[in-house]
């Protein structure tokens, strides 16, 4: 067998994520212009609402959790002995616990990368959650300038954002 692998490939590079809010389309958190169709990659990824942005949030911090706490326990089962120790139970337990060539050891490394799939889409969404409020706060800074007007921040109006 060979060593699990721990690198994790980049699943959703190139996959970007854009949240849209009544009609109006915010700035992709990846660049799909010349360079990319140059290159050959497809223009793809998911223009989600904010509701449906949050929830996908929500539902990915959900699974983390789960899968830490799987983690911790498929780390305890890389300590299980023998109950015997006759030749097959120590053989047995050999091809389960040992080292990178153990069975525990492969169902870590799978772990360990849905635990990073679920970060790097995390990740993607708040990054589409800051071009939001970033645009956001540009916005209403740009018209306090030109009107020369006070807004009410969002933080005193009853919502604190997006994200």
């Amino acid at each position: 067998m060979t060593q699990p692998e721990r690198q994790v490939d980049p699943w959703l590079a190139g996959v970007d994520v854009a949240i849209v809010e009544q009609g109006r389309d915010y700035e992709r958190t990846v660049d799909h212009g010349a360079a990319s169709l140059a290159a050959g990659a497809a223009a793809g990824g998911y223009t989600l609402d904010p509701v449906e942005a949050r929830d996908m949030l929500k539902q990915a911090a959900h699974e983390l959790d789960r899968l830490y706490a799987l983690k911790h326990h498929a780390e305890t089962l890389k300590s299980v002995q023998p109950p015997a120790s006759d030749p097959a139970s120590r053989t047995y337990n050999a091809r389960l616990v040992n080292g990178a060539n153990g069975a525990f050891e492969h169902g870590l490394a799978q772990i360990d990368k849905e635990i990073a799939y679920l970060e790097q889409l995390k990740a993607k969404i708040k990054e589409a959650f800051a071009k939001i409020n970033g645009r956001e706060a540009t916005a209403e800074d740009e018209i306090r300038r030109v009107g020369g007007q006070s807004l009410t921040p969002t933080s005193q109006s009853g919502t604190t954002g997006y994200f």
